[in-house]
């Protein structure tokens, strides 16, 4: 008999949730419990030639 694996039982109680549910949905669910997630923001910045071009 093995010794409790609690990271293998959750894989093994959730393999029958996740083909039922889309990648999104999944990472959603993981985001919310936060379970072996991290969330970021990410400030993305874009240059406008024109308006430079215009001074």
């Amino acid at each position: 008999m093995s010794a409790y694996d609690p990271k293998r039982t959750f894989i093994q109680a959730t393999y029958s949730i996740i083909p039922r549910e889309n990648g999104d949905q999944l990472a959603e669910k993981l985001k919310e419990l936060a379970l072996g997630v991290k969330t970021e923001r990410v400030e993305k910045v874009t240059v406008e030639p024109e308006w430079f071009l215009s001074l």
